[in-house]
């Protein structure tokens, strides 16, 4: 993932090591200790975890999904993040680690819940009851 061009997780660094800082859309009662997940090769990795507990999920720069009037993308994977298993389940419920994406929101009217410009992670899937989804009708995409 490039975080440089995400101003919501911008990276500081410290050494030859990237730590990351907790999002501002991040809600308040999740965060993160930099001193266990940081940016190693361009993945996100945690130094207390055996890299079979991680899944390489893709990040795509150029594609959004709007909040708003529709937005037709550019579908290629501009990098893959690292993250452990184990965070997504405690902190996104997930159970399944399959077709998990990155992509962008884009358009203001999911506000205050998903500001505009965000990063979300995405499970291609059947919706379930009280969940946000990201829905595809023709080549545009929409939250």
């Amino acid at each position: 993932m490039s975080p440089s061009h995400d101003s919501k997780m911008s990276p500081s660094v410290h050494k030859s090591q990237k730590n990351v800082q907790q999002s501002e859309s991040m809600s308040p009662n999740m965060s993160i200790s930099d001193s266990s997940i940081g940016f190693v090769n361009d993945s996100l990795v945690s130094s207390n975890q055996k890299s079979s507990d991680f899944i390489k999920i893709p990040v795509y720069d150029d594609v959004y999904a709007s909040a708003g009037a529709g937005l037709i993308n550019d579908e290629h994977i501009s990098s893959h993040i690292e993250l452990d298993k184990g965070f997504l389940r405690s902190y996104f419920g997930l159970t399944s680690f399959v077709d998990l994406s990155i992509i962008s929101a884009r358009g203001d009217s999911m506000m205050p819940t998903i500001p505009p410009n965000c990063r979300l992670l995405v499970q291609k899937g059947m919706p379930r009851e009280e969940q946000i989804c990201v829905t595809r009708i023709d080549d545009e995409l929409y939250i």
